[in-house]
């Protein structure tokens, strides 16, 4: 396990939030990683189906821009299944 202060708060934060976030209809996932342009700078990743504009969300659908002080991203990554899903879906 990681001595990194930073990245320990980090994980702490993402389990912390994960629920909430996965109950959102649009988002598949959440995760930890760098601040697009940063190698550096911690960022909670929440990754959607598809990128909305803010007016097209109700207010229970919106991604926070910073939880507990963690800046968060929001990343568009499409539908995400497992590998034997993405196989039955090629039948």
């Amino acid at each position: 396990m990681s001595s990194d202060p930073a990245l320990e708060r980090a994980r702490q934060i993402s389990r912390a939030h994960s629920d909430t976030l996965l109950a959102k209809p649009n988002v598949v996932g959440v995760g930890i990683g760098y601040q697009k342009g940063s190698q550096s700078e911690l960022t909670l990743v929440v990754m959607v189906k598809q990128k909305l504009p803010l007016s097209a969300l109700s207010e229970d659908e919106i991604v926070p821009r910073e939880i507990d002080g963690l800046p968060v991203e929001v990343r568009m990554v499409g539908v995400v299944s497992t590998q034997g899903e993405a196989k039955n879906h090629e039948k």
